[in-house]
């Protein structure tokens, strides 16, 4: 469960990181280096692709400046994953509110 999130910082199952990441079920994959660093492609999200997730949450973001590939949210969406792309703070939220019910993946940009 992520606890928390503030510019640069998410707290999650009680421990701090301050660098983006990607949440797959429990695991925590940090730091999460993107090709380029406002732009989320699909090369960037192999270990989400392997994991088969039914929902996927991306948070952009306290600001939401990270932009998402078009072509990554129809792969997903092809294989019947549920996308939301969503600024930081309200992707927590959201993540939080479907992993209960989903195999759920999550990737965050944490500052800007």
């Amino acid at each position: 469960m992520i606890q928390s999130y503030s510019f640069g910082k998410i707290m999650i199952n009680s421990e701090v990181y301050q660098k983006d990441l990607l949440i797959l079920g429990q695991k925590v994959l940090s730091p999460w280096i993107r090709k380029e660093g406002h732009r989320l492609s699909i090369t960037d999200v192999e270990e989400v692709i392997l994991f088969a997730p039914q929902v996927f949450i991306i948070g952009t973001g306290f600001w939401g400046m990270m932009k998402v590939d078009d072509e990554l949210i129809i792969l997903f969406r092809e294989k019947g994953c549920k996308v939301y792309v969503l600024n930081s703070k309200d992707a927590v939220l959201k993540f939080n509110e479907e992993k209960e019910l989903f195999k759920a993946a999550a990737a965050f940009h944490l500052t800007c």
